[in-house]
């Protein structure tokens, strides 16, 4: 970063342009992320408990409590709503959340170890992980240098003051990107990890099978189904069995939490957001998820440019699926890196990238804050321009491409 800035003040003012337009991104990202962590992540007075009075982490108290069960010996607990609520409740005493857990049994295998810590250590451990996770996803499609993308982009702050997931998302699909052709079963690999969120392992999953990379769908079934037997073997079919009973919590839950449906990144939610009925909106999200999966496969066969690669994949992604949340919008690091990966220095953007650059950036911004004040959001609009720039971008030659 010093070497970008010593770059642009040895030439023209102009030059100077892309290096501003990236520092002002990059202030509203750190603002955006004070604001929230100060009001809902960081814990305060020693206790595990925010600002507001809630659970410190946000979310974190989530994967916390399912981690805790099963570090005590009862992972099948975590998926009946009343034992997890009640440990919830065990590490504060503070008005619990109503949403059940649903994420794969697998999962346990790594919570559990987060379990075994008290709570603010965990909390601590968790953002710690995510950070570097963050950092890692930047790193691994654009080298090191551009390791404090991560820390910067407001996705991977979202996820970070959720105390949610995203970052390690970001990371597993930077793997994908980076690997896909140089060790497909490496790729494979890290989109078998991704499947404890099958909702985002999907569409690439469907593309590999496309695109006839047999390699990489191959490892990626085999690190998954190797994950389900470890999960068998550690913690037994229990949990397995109280899954089903989970979703059905879910379904009930869903209707009397208007705030985690506006925060929805997806067609589904936008539909709803704008009052069409459960079915009429899952019709436009099986549209726009075909169109969607069409659209990462054609960019993937006619091109090997990193940055159309990830953008199509990163955007298909959460357009693919019904279930994405403004957290997860944190895998859009991916393409932002690769996008920067390709100056010599931010002063050599053009200004098509700053353009794109500021798409990427700005979304996760204006995401959740809109689900706040409107109900909902259009970001699965903007990722569709994403998508669309991306597709565009992959049929252009090498001299004519944002580089």
């Amino acid at each position: 970063m010093a070497t970008d800035l010593r770059a642009a003040l040895s030439t023209s003012p102009a030059r100077l342009a892309p290096l501003l337009a990236v520092a002002v991104l990059a202030l509203l990202s750190i603002g955006y992320v004070a604001l929230f962590a100060q009001a809902v992540t960081l814990p305060v007075d020693g206790r595990f408990a925010n600002a507001r009075g809630s659970f410190a982490g946000g979310d974190f108290v989530l994967f916390y409590s399912a981690g805790r069960l099963a570090a005590q010996g009862e992972p099948a607990a975590a998926y009946d709503l009343t034992r997890y609520r009640a440990a919830h409740a065990e590490v504060m005493d503070a008005e619990t959340p109503r949403a059940p857990w649903i994420y794969p049994p697998t999962t346990l295998l790594a919570l559990r170890a987060l379990g075994h810590l008290p709570p603010i250590e965990a909390l601590w451990t968790w953002l710690a992980l995510s950070a570097l996770a963050g950092a890692g996803a930047a790193a691994i499609v654009g080298g090191w240098r551009l390791a404090p993308l991560g820390l910067l982009y407001p996705g991977i702050g979202q996820a970070l003051v959720c105390g949610q997931n995203g970052a390690f998302s970001a990371l597993l699909l930077a793997a994908v990107v980076r690997f896909w052709s140089a060790a497909p079963l490496a790729a494979g690999a890290a989109l078998g990890v991704l499947s404890y969120k099958p909702q985002i392992m999907a569409v690439t999953l469907c593309a590999a099978f496309a695109l006839r990379a047999w390699r990489v769908a191959g490892g990626a079934l085999f690190v998954a189904f190797a994950l389900v037997g470890l999960s068998l073997l550690v913690d037994g079919l229990a949990p397995w069995e109280a899954l089903p009973a989970a979703f059905a919590d879910l379904s009930a839950y869903l209707p009397s939490a208007p705030l985690v449906r506006a925060r929805w990144v997806t067609a589904f939610g936008l539909a709803l957001a704008l009052g069409a009925g459960p079915g009429a909106a899952m019709a436009v999200q099986a549209a726009v998820g075909l169109a969607a999966l069409a659209a990462v496969v054609l960019v993937w066969r006619r091109t090997d440019d990193p940055f159309a690669r990830s953008a199509v994949l990163a955007a298909g992604t959460l357009l693919f699926t019904p279930y994405g949340y403004d957290y997860d919008l944190a895998i859009l690091v991916v393409p932002a890196a690769c996008l920067l990966a390709r100056a010599p220095d931010l002063a050599s953007l053009p200004a098509r990238a700053v353009a794109m650059l500021a798409l990427l950036w700005l979304l996760p911004l204006v995401s959740f804050p809109s689900a706040l004040a409107f109900g909902g959001t259009p970001a699965s609009l903007v990722l569709a321009a994403v998508l669309a720039g991306a597709f565009v971008q992959g049929g252009i030659p090498p001299a004519r491409r944002m580089s």
